[in-house]
């Protein structure tokens, strides 16, 4: 498959028998990614290929698949080890890799579906990172991520404990005023919660009433939310903890933060050209804040809101007043450098301009 992630585009194709394949795509930049049927046999462990097609071009791209020789196999248990036939979801197998932020970040990944609560798929052999996904409506939350590690022909077999949701959590969406906030959409607002086990479960939103609930398992929660600034609204930045004990039933609100401000400017390079697609994200933190965060401590978001550059370079993004950080980005394979992060002030009913430059260097 091939993917524009930016602008959000996405084709892909299956490869012939001969294993030649031909993907039709627009002109662009693309990241390129080859996939296996998890019981094939074959897998592909290399990052994806980053292609730059021209106009009524075509490029050509070669893709080894690698032998997997080693299989894992298993089911989904309850507190009790039996099977819980009902759960169904994706396991994937990452190869895990640390970045400086202490993040975990992936080059590969296997897996296949769970089904009646098995599973089971083919693999190289190496040290991997198992992750359970269920649907949002799961009657179940997904185990804490676990290593493991599987040598040269072998099978191993792993049963994989879970809870079920028999905790209540509900709420209201509401404004710095206390209003609650209806009417937003699917694609405007999400409310998520996390643990630092790795365990993701999204919670339901009647958008007509402006309520949330999400069913969940007793232990320590970190609800989070994210908005698109385009709402009117941004968010805290920060998840709240929640500790949940036994079955029973806990009322948190969900404060969104009107963005009153604009901040609209215009993307550009170095010769005057309008950039399109170019990143620009509002930031509470610089830089160089981060920058000096003690190792192995990694920071609280400082994300605002942020949108990409339209094809005349244009952009204009809500943001509550304050002081903030502008960072700008583009594709990493088009060779201009990042600019400088620029600091703005924004004040509600009023709108800052600034202008982004990209260079390449010199």
């Amino acid at each position: 498959n091939a993917n524009q992630y930016v602008i959000c585009k996405f084709a892909q194709t299956k490869s012939a028998e001969d294993g030649s394949f031909e993907m039709a795509v627009s002109a662009g930049d693309w990241s390129v990614h080859a996939y296996a049927d998890p019981m094939s046999g074959y897998s592909y462990n290399q990052l994806p290929k980053f292609l730059n097609v021209p106009v009524g071009g075509t490029i050509e791209a070669q893709f080894v698949m690698t032998k997997s020789d080693a299989q894992i196999t298993g089911s989904i248990v309850d507190a009790s080890g039996q099977i819980v036939s009902d759960a169904s979801g994706y396991i994937s197998a990452y190869i895990p890799t640390t970045s400086m932020m202490t993040t975990m970040n992936t080059a590969s990944s296997f897996g296949g579906q769970i089904d009646k609560g098995n599973f089971s798929f083919k693999l190289p052999s190496g040290t991997y990172l198992l992750n359970v996904r269920f649907p949002s409506d799961s009657a179940y939350i997904p185990p804490s991520s676990q290593s493991i590690t599987v040598s040269y022909g072998e099978t191993k077999k792993i049963n994989l404990s879970i809870a079920k949701t028999d905790i209540t959590l509900n709420g209201f969406i509401k404004d710095d005023s206390g209003n609650i906030i209806k009417g937003l959409s699917g694609d405007k607002v999400k409310i998520y919660l996390s643990t630092k086990g790795g365990t993701w479960h999204n919670a339901q939103i009647n958008f007509g009433t402006g309520s949330f609930s999400a069913q969940v398992s007793a232990g320590i929660w970190y609800l989070g939310y994210w908005v698109d600034p385009a709402s009117g609204y941004v968010s805290s930045g920060k998840d709240m903890e929640i500790i949940l004990s036994g079955k029973e039933s806990k009322t948190i609100n969900v404060v969104l933060t009107k963005a009153s401000g604009v901040i609209s400017g215009v993307v550009k390079t170095a010769e005057g050209v309008p950039l399109a697609n170019a990143w620009i994200s509002v930031n509470l933190r610089s830089f160089s804040t981060t920058a000096s965060q003690p190792s192995g401590i990694a920071p609280e978001s400082s994300y605002v809101a942020g949108v990409s550059s339209e094809s005349s370079g244009q952009f204009n993004i809500k943001a509550p007043p304050g002081k903030y950080f502008l960072q700008s980005s583009y594709q990493s394979t088009s060779g201009y450098l990042n600019p400088s992060e620029v600091e703005v002030n924004v004040e509600s009913g009023k709108t800052t301009t600034v202008e982004i430059v990209f260079k390449k260097p010199d």
